[in-house]
């Protein structure tokens, strides 16, 4: 595969696919080239990866408990619909589904959350 014709979603999703990371779009195409490439000896640093790593976490156990209200209300469509730690969506849709849920996901688990 020519990972050099590629765009940025592209590589990201692979990198999600294979190693599990949500990475930040800032991440320059050479360096995510490189960790595609590399995989985990590419030493990925926390200043690459997505800072909404927790929250989709979050947001996932709060759709799993309360599915049966949240079914039809969720964006994402397929066979990982509202699996937010695999589905691929946006972290702009991911900020906007944790923002509606933001109180509700508080109160899940005792007014702990943090926005970031």
């Amino acid at each position: 595969m020519q990972l050099e014709l590629l765009n940025l979603t592209e590589l990201c999703e692979l990198i999600r696919q294979r190693l599990g990371f949500i990475m930040k779009r800032s991440t320059p195409k050479e360096r995510l080239i490189q960790i595609i490439t590399h995989g985990y000896q590419a030493n990925v640093s926390a200043d690459e990866i997505s800072g909404s790593t927790k929250t989709r976490h979050l947001l996932q156990q709060f759709i799993e408990k309360n599915w049966i209200q949240l079914n039809s209300q969720i964006p994402c469509k397929g066979e990982n619909r509202g699996k937010c730690t695999i589905y691929p969506c946006p972290e702009g849709r991911h900020f906007s589904c944790f923002h509606y849920a933001l109180p509700q996901v508080r109160a899940m688990f005792g007014g702990t959350v943090d926005e970031t």
